[in-house]
């Protein structure tokens, strides 16, 4: 009998950096100052919350500030988070990862926080991005809300890879293998996109 091979792997787009299904496992608990061992729930900005959360297919833990008020999520919640150097679909890797052209964001939502990267949130709003042949498809259509932001930090501590990445202040670790979070795809000053979906 004749073997049929099987079919290729498929492979992911060059521009995809990290992605993976979440479970929400805390939300606005930080360590208690009088007791390292235990938390307290707080909550430092009206807008703002922090979540940590743990992935399925490769133990990664999250840790990210999000604006709530835009982007309601609770404990216990499943979504999807992929990060990206392009919002283009089917982009290669040396594609920019410039920020959407301001007057198709115009009715979007824009965040301008500290630390002086340039960072934007789109909730539920389908930015394209430009290039040199004008419009295209886009991530962002396949998603619930996106962030633009810079690398600020990759560290490994422990056999671990952790890669911080700040939103126009709101911030982002994520810790996991090093296999998993490459060095050389979350260079510092290299600039990426934040996409979630609920799931």
């Amino acid at each position: 009998k004749t073997r049929v091979a099987p079919p290729p792997p498929h492979r992911p787009m060059a521009s995809i950096l990290f992605e993976d299904t979440f479970e929400l496992r805390e939300l606005d608990l930080y360590p208690d100052p009088k007791n390292p061992e235990s938390k307290i729930r707080e909550k430092k900005f009206d807008k703002v919350s922090r979540l940590f959360a743990l992935s399925e297919s490769y133990s990664t833990e999250l840790t990210l500030d999000f604006n709530i008020e835009i982007y309601p999520l609770r404990t216990s919640d499943k979504f999807e988070l992929l990060l990206s150097s392009s919002l283009a679909v089917d982009a290669p890797s040396s594609t920019s990862a410039a920020a959407p052209d301001a007057s198709t964001a115009a009715a979007a939502v824009a965040s301008a926080g500290a630390g002086g990267n340039a960072g934007s949130y789109y909730p539920l709003q389908p930015v394209v991005e430009k290039s040199a042949g004008g419009g295209g498809r886009s991530l962002m259509d396949r998603y619930d809300y996106v962030m633009h932001g810079k690398v600020f930090k990759y560290a490994e501590e422990e056999d671990k890879a952790i890669v911080y990445v700040s939103y126009g202040g709101l911030l982002m670790a994520l810790k996991g293998e090093p296999r998993t979070l490459p060095s050389h795809s979350f260079e510092v000053d290299s600039q990426m996109y934040l996409l979630m979906r609920k799931i």
